[in-house]
C-alpha cells in the first residue's frame, strides 16, 4: 500500500470518499485503490491524459453487457439494476449520477448518458456504454470507437 488506507487495483487512484470506495471495495473479488485525495468537482475527476475544455476525456469507448457477461438486473457499482437498454455508462472515477454527452469522433454522432457503473478496466478505454447507448452512436458490430465526452 502506497498511501494510508489504500489498496492496490491496477494503476487507478480512486478517492477514499468516492462511491467506488464506499460501495465497491470488493467488486467481483477485486480490490480498488482508495486514496485520501478528494475533490468535489466531477470535472476535476475525469482522469484522462487528454482533458477536454469541459472536463471530459479523449479516448476509446466500448460497450458491455453482452449475453452472459452481466445478467440483467444485477446491481451496478452505483446500486442500480443493470439494464442494457438504458442510457448508462461506466467510468472509472466520475461520481455516480454524473451526466455525460458522448461523441463518436469517427461519425459525429452523440448520446446523453448517466454514470451508473465502474469501468472499463481495459487499457486505452475510457468509457463502457450499455448496449442501447452504444447502438445510438456506433454500429454494434464494432467493439470500440474513438470518442470524447463533456460533463453536463
Amino acid at each position: 500500500m502506497s498511501e494510508q488506507g489504500c489498496a492496490h487495483y491496477g494503476k487507478e487512484l480512486i478517492e477514499k470518499n468516492s462511491s467506488v470506495c464506499h460501495d465497491y471495495q470488493a467488486l467481483r473479488g477485486t480490490i480498488y485503490q482508495c486514496c485520501s485525495t478528494t475533490t468535489s468537482n466531477p470535472k476535476d475527476r475525469a482522469g484522462g491524459k487528454h482533458k477536454g475544455a469541459t472536463g471530459g476525456e479523449i479516448g476509446k469507448c466500448s460497450w458491455y453487457g453482452k449475453g452472459g457477461e452481466i445478467i440483467k438486473g444485477t446491481l451496478t457499482a452505483c446500486h442500480e439494476r443493470f439494464n442494457p437498454a438504458a442510457m448508462k455508462v461506466a467510468h472509472k472515477t466520475l461520481p455516480c449520477g454524473t451526466k455525460l454527452l458522448i461523441k463518436n469522433k469517427r461519425n459525429g454522432k452523440t448520446v446523453n448518458v448517466t454514470v451508473n457503473d465502474r469501468g472499463p478496466f481495459v487499457h486505452g478505454r475510457i468509457l463502457d456504454l450499455t448496449f442501447a447507448a452504444f447502438g445510438i452512436v456506433e454500429n454494434r458490430n464494432e467493439t470500440v470507437f474513438p470518442c470524447d465526452y463533456e460533463i453536463l
